[in-house]
């Protein structure tokens, strides 16, 4: 999915690039910005401008091949390791996969996504809390296992309530996924609210209980702590997900 560009965020994006038709052929031209997987996708679903009857402009959804002509690639990893891409569009040769109801459909995509990267999210928290409860099980200091320190069990008790407390509202994102496309937003923005708390609470607890062997490359704590900071980000990061929640009658509105 090609659709962020410079200078939007998250699912407000796709403003700039343009897409003209040319005869029986359309043309796209334009930027896009961190394509997830860019770098080796066979195929780009892009959004872009196109002019209805009357000369209306609105977003649509295009396909464009992978090695189309005019299309240029410039990847890179993300923070975790993901590769991505920014995109170049050059007059690229396009066809037209949604044009009537597109808003919507990017809705869906975008409420899809969050709902992926908050399960993601819940499985790195686990793995970050599985590997501190063992580490203080096994780390000696003073003649004893650490974790037989009671400060230092009242910290894991707080992770493990951080954790089913991500846990429930992924449930609860989940299960809304067959509901209105507002419900769902509703649901999603404020699973993605907790998920952001709850991520970076028990980061910061997993390195600080690990001391320094946190912040390593040859330990798997810095790997799922800079994963947890990218999932934080894609589909909204927590400000975005609570101003849009804050525009709404509240998560459990019967309201569309």
């Amino acid at each position: 999915m090609a659709h962020t560009e410079a200078g939007t965020r998250f699912v407000h994006g796709g403003a700039a690039t343009r897409a003209d038709r040319i005869s029986d052929q359309w043309r796209l031209t334009g930027r896009k910005t961190l394509v997830l997987h860019g770098d080796s996708a066979d195929g780009f679903l892009v959004t872009a401008q196109s002019a209805r009857a009357g000369g209306v402009p609105s977003r649509a959804i295009f396909h464009v091949n992978g090695d189309a002509a005019g299309l240029l690639r410039t990847p890179y990893t993300l923070l975790d390791g993901t590769r991505s891409a920014d995109i170049i569009l050059d007059g690229v040769d396009a066809q037209l996969v949604v044009k009537e109801n597109a808003e919507e459909v990017l809705g869906l995509v975008a409420c899809d996504g969050a709902g992926i990267a908050i399960a993601d999210a819940v499985g790195s928290m686990q793995v970050l809390i599985d590997l501190t409860v063992d580490y203080l099980k096994t780390r000696r200091q003073f003649g004893r296992a650490i974790g037989s320190f009671q400060a230092l069990q009242h910290r894991a008790v707080d992770m493990l309530v951080e954790l089913e407390q991500a846990r429930s509202m992924s449930m609860y994102a989940t299960m809304a996924a067959d509901a209105p496309l507002a419900e769902r937003c509703r649901a999603i923005s404020a699973a993605k609210i907790q998920i952001c708390a709850s991520s970076r609470f028990i980061s910061q607890q997993a390195i600080q209980l690990h001391g320094g062997i946190g912040m390593t490359e040859e330990y798997q704590v810095g790997h799922f702590v800079r994963r947890l900071m990218v999932l934080e980000s894609l589909f909204g990061d927590k400000n975005f997900h609570m101003k849009r929640l804050s525009a709404t009658e509240g998560v459990f509105s019967t309201q569309p």
